[in-house]
């Protein structure tokens, strides 16, 4: 990456500063989900929060089902006696999640994005021929063709 601001002369908390606006400005979730590394992370940090947020409040809730509904012979949960269905359960709700990640991360801990930086290169190139293929594609419809309704072409 080619920076053109002199970071030689930045103090630690400058060059941090300037470091942590460069990643905010430059690089999108799409571009962390792009490298292996920093997906991997975000990947990471998404499973630790459901660990330590939704799973607990799903346990609660089931075990309070299941406790109250204990006596009752109508309810599948009469035959789960010690609760082994919850990771079942749990298995089920994680696999219809729609992921979130928190690039914030980023954002704090700038280091932790250096992999990316090293192929900022490639991910602008990948941009430029995405958005020239964009480009191809909608110029391929020309207007100054009249579109024949009979035989639903083009002309």
């Amino acid at each position: 990456m080619n920076i053109q601001n002199n970071t030689d002369n930045m103090t630690e908390d400058e060059f941090y500063e300037y470091r942590k606006k460069l990643i905010q400005d430059t690089f999108t979730e799409e571009d962390f989900l792009s490298c292996d590394i920093t997906r991997d992370r975000l990947l990471n940090e998404f499973v630790w929060g459901w660990e330590k947020n939704g799973v607990p409040r799903i346990e609660e809730y089931y075990n309070g089902i299941r406790k109250q509904l204990q006596g009752d012979l109508a309810t599948p949960l009469y035959y789960d006696n010690d609760g082994g269905f919850i990771t079942e359960l749990t298995g089920i709700v994680y696999k219809h999640l729609k992921k979130e990640y928190d690039i914030s991360i980023f954002h704090d801990c700038p280091g932790l994005a250096n992999p990316l930086i090293s192929q900022y290169e490639d991910i602008q190139e990948r941009k430029k021929k995405e958005l020239k293929q964009q480009r191809n594609v909608c110029s391929d419809l020309s207007t100054n063709k009249m579109f024949d309704w009979g035989s639903k072409t083009y002309k």
